[in-house]
């Protein structure tokens, strides 16, 4: 459903000059893609499924982690300094880079696939050809996995003591796009940690059951499913997009917004509704350049213009 919005409403969600909706497309499909791998069940090794099934879980799965750490990156950048200091097409070569070198280094001790007894009863990943490449394996897979996890921790942190140090009526708006996108990378943590946990367990000699196994994957398997509860509870204008689009009539949650301004002002403009003043900012809607001008403390117009939009 997010990556049907974006290929629908290509200019807003997709717009070059916000990086926070692009990147919440690209988590999206990352984790679709890796889904779909898993909708293979469980095929036995040396099997085409099977092999594809690892292929998808072994790229597109750890994508979805190094992503949302790009998200969080991005969101570090535009409150603190203002600016984004890093580009998207810098963050695809950073990312994509990594997430090659990471997933490839194990098939050096290892092959797509499943092991022997397990053949059958798990999805597939890769096929331990010794025992240390086990360890060689997930050593490299968690070292990823808690990177990504320490990093968003770090510039989590570092946001939430800048907007502290702040008074209450100040960065009113960098404190609501905050509390919005860090949803994304708690959801992450939420549904992603439980496997981590059960293979580290087990990776230390742990007798886990095949059904415990089975039951973290599918929770797992869940991020993107918890994504879309957040992105569609927290951005008005893809409900109202959708529902213009279904039923050719303009909802009533838009039929204020559209009141005061026209579409286009509407793609550009940071303050789009009164609904993002209370509980988030709708991620959508926004644009690199507005926000950077709309949070400049050297310009005396855009502060009086935000002062006025928090009394209304």
């Amino acid at each position: 459903s997010v990556i049907l919005t974006g290929l629908m409403f290509p200019s807003i969600m997709l717009n070059p000059s916000n990086p926070f909706s692009n990147i919440l497309f690209i988590i999206s499909v990352c984790d679709c893609i890796g889904c779909v791998g898993l909708s293979f069940g469980f095929p036995h090794d040396g099997t085409d499924l099977c092999t594809a099934q690892a292929f998808l879980r072994m790229l597109f799965f750890p994508s979805t982690w190094i992503w949302s750490t790009a998200l969080v990156f991005h969101l570090h950048s535009m409150i603190i300094y203002k600016k984004l200091h890093v580009s998207m097409i810098q963050t695809h070569i950073v990312c994509w880079t990594t997430v090659l070198a990471v997933n490839l280094l194990p098939l050096i001790q290892s092959s797509l696939g499943i092991s022997d007894e397990l053949s059958g009863k798990l999805s597939c990943l890769y096929r331990f050809h010794t025992s240390y490449a086990i360890l060689w394996i997930y050593g490299i897979r968690f070292s990823f996995f808690f990177t990504c996890l320490l990093l968003k921790i770090f510039f989590i942190y570092k946001v939430h003591v800048y907007l502290k140090s702040k008074a209450s009526d100040e960065c009113v708006k960098e404190k609501l796009i905050s509390r919005s996108i860090h949803m994304y990378p708690n959801a992450l943590i939420v549904t992603k940690t439980l496997l981590v946990v059960l293979l580290f367990f087990d990776l230390i000699g742990f007798d886990l059951s095949v059904i415990t196994k089975q039951i973290s994957i599918m929770i797992a398997s869940q991020y993107g499913l918890v994504c879309a509860i957040i992105f569609f509870t927290s951005s008005t204008m893809a409900r109202q997009k959708w529902y213009t689009l279904i039923f050719g009539v303009t909802s009533s949650e838009g039929s204020v917004r559209d009141s005061q301004s026209t579409e286009s002002s509407n793609r550009q403009s940071f303050f789009m509704s009164t609904e993002e003043l209370s509980p988030s900012i709708d991620l959508m809607t926004m644009s690199a350049s507005i926000i950077s001008r709309t949070w400049s403390k050297e310009s005396d117009t855009s502060t009086v213009f935000m002062k006025e939009m928090q009394l209304n």
